[in-house]
């Protein structure tokens, strides 16, 4: 007996063996044991989910010398004859190579004769999107009245293209692509009744590559059967099909991750040197990008994943890589490469330029991140020790300083009370000596001092400032502020020498806190729950300035912000 491949030797011969297809099934059993057959059937789906085999089965449990059964016996000589696609009462017929109207004209002639031997003249036409519009026209008006002897069943991977007129005469079932579980399932028991040793990772990468196609599945099983010698592993299936295996993915995204470039050229050698396709890398590269921004968007990843267990907690460890719109960034790279290639760009020249620029591009970080953190910081409580070093312009936090580098912070003076005749003193807005030739407000100097240093430049103007002497400024803040936990030593002197540059005269600042004093608000401030346009926010604060010229961006609209710096829409 002649060779017969694995897609077609295991083909399910009943309604329990159809994988994936339980709605469909069910459906067909409970119309035939109550009698309620349709005279036309319209089978959708993607290539391999099981279209015609259900159609065969259907025909058998149509015309078993036992039935109409839900349950053909496969022992009659129907059943066996439809098997063996030797029954002349089945009729397939492969649209895709029979577009004409005359084939359906022959169809029209033959439908009238009764069947030969059995209950039903059943006519399977695959693909059937592929005929033409005059056969379509041919075949409507016996499709809407046909003999009670004849059974049409269609199937299709497009069901848009078919008439309305044809739609609307026809029962129509979705077949669904088959998930990943049931594909291992499903090469397991082929595994199984062929004695084939084959490992759990390679029975996984195979499903994978079926895409939901179980006879796609079935031919990659097949293939790497005939390369192997002696059971089959990822190693094998990976060098003989010419795959990346998916933990090299892993890889690659730790070495840009690193920023290890020998590591990502020494990658695309290897790639190169195996044979690998490097448009078929780039889609499953895709696809692994695309698994790292579900694991780190949504909480239950896994239902959302056709991965095994070991795959997503490795998901789940590099999922703080990188940030929702770098992952992004780097399929939009992807896809564009793909493209590339597609228009006749050499495939290693350009793979290795498009992984260097994803190993050595800065990291993105969303204004709602800068705000966020600048909320933060202007939250904490006052405290003589000052928490570590946070990096506004990074989607990562900054490493903390070792110890013996802390900057010293500014000493953290008493809450006072003021007495009236103290507060009486205060002015918002004092001048030094209006005979220098510099007179200057404090107001001005904090307007300069905007350029220099936004951040703390917008929390001075939160308190309020008097001259207690020739050369000293007295700040009074509320107790809210934390401006200590911004005012480190290094800041301090360099606030007090623009101060010295500014008023063209030495002085020296005396911090201190009111608790009855309450926080005052203007529209430089950073603080995005106050009425400030994307235009004012970049005048008024050139560290958000630096950030959108740093990235080539654009303010689009500015989200509120609660007291724990999540945005309130």
């Amino acid at each position: 007996m002649s060779y017969l491949v694995l897609a077609r030797k295991l083909r399910p011969q009943t309604f329990d063996e159809i994988a994936s297809q339980q709605h469909i099934t069910d459906t067909l059993r409970k119309a035939i044991t109550s009698g309620r057959i349709s005279h036309a059937y319209l089978f959708c789906g993607t290539r391999g989910t099981g279209k015609t085999t259900t159609a065969r089965v259907l025909a058998k449990a149509l015309n078993c010398e036992k039935g109409p059964t839900a349950e053909p016996c496969l022992q009659c000589v129907n059943c066996k004859e439809i098997a063996t696609s030797s029954s002349m009462d089945v009729i397939e017929i492969d649209a895709a190579s029979n577009t004409g109207v005359d084939s359906i004209r022959d169809l029209r002639e033959n439908v009238r004769y009764a069947p030969a031997g059995s209950r039903y003249k059943i006519y399977i036409i695959d693909e059937v999107h592929r005929l033409s519009g005059a056969a379509f026209d041919a075949l409507l008006k016996t499709l809407e009245e046909p003999p009670a002897h004849v059974v049409f069943i269609f199937a299709t991977t497009e069901p848009h293209s078919l008439p309305a007129t044809i739609l609307s005469r026809t029962q129509r079932y979705d077949f669904r692509r088959i998930p990943l579980a049931d594909l291992i399932d499903s090469l397991t028991t082929a595994a199984q009744k062929e004695n084939i040793r084959i490992s759990d990772d390679a029975l996984a990468l195979i499903a994978r590559k079926g895409d939901g196609s179980l006879r796609d599945a079935l031919s990659i099983f097949e293939q790497a059967l005939a390369y192997a010698d002696d059971g089959i592993t990822v190693e094998l299936i990976t060098s003989a099909l010419g795959l990346v295996d998916f933990g090299t993915f892993f890889e690659l995204t730790e070495a840009i991750y690193k920023r290890d470039l020998q590591s990502v050229l020494g990658f695309v050698d290897k790639l190169t040197e195996s044979g690998a396709d490097i448009g078929q890398f780039l889609g499953d590269f895709q696809t692994h990008l695309r698994n790292l921004l579900v694991t780190r968007s949504v909480p239950q990843p896994s239902r959302f994943l056709e991965l095994s267990d070991q795959q997503v907690e490795m998901c789940h460890m590099q999922k703080d890589y990188f940030s929702e719109s770098d992952l992004l960034r780097m399929s939009q790279a992807v896809s564009q490469l793909m493209q590339q290639l597609k228009d006749g760009a050499e495939p290693r020249t350009f793979l290795e330029l498009t992984l260097l620029k994803l190993a050595t591009a800065d990291t993105t970080a969303t204004l709602q991140q800068v705000l966020t953190k600048l909320s933060a910081l202007t939250t904490q409580s006052k405290s003589a020790v000052v928490a570590p070093a946070v990096d506004l312009f990074s989607a990562k936090p900054a490493e903390p300083s070792p110890p013996s580098e802390k900057k010293t912070p500014v000493s953290n003076p008493e809450t006072k009370t003021l007495t009236e005749a103290e507060a009486a003193q205060i002015v918002p807005n004092p001048t030094i000596d209006s005979t220098s030739p510099r007179s200057a407000t404090w107001e001005g100097f904090l307007e300069s001092y905007n350029h220099v240093n936004g951040l703390l430049s917008t929390m001075l103007r939160k308190g309020k400032a008097k001259f207690t002497g020739e050369n000293t400024l007295q700040l009074i803040f509320p107790p809210d502020v934390g401006i200590s936990a911004v005012l480190t030593a290094d800041k301090l002197k360099q606030l007090e020498n623009a101060m010295e540059s500014h008023f063209s005269k030495p002085l020296r600042l005396k911090i201190e806190t009111d608790k009855n004093m309450k926080a005052t608000r203007s529209r430089t401030s950073l603080d995005p729950r106050f009425d400030v346009t994307p235009e004012d926010l970049l005048a008024q604060n050139p560290d958000i300035k630096d950030i959108v010229d740093r990235y080539d961006g654009k303010i689009l609209s500015i989200k509120k912000v609660n007291s724990r710096g999540a945005g309130d829409g």
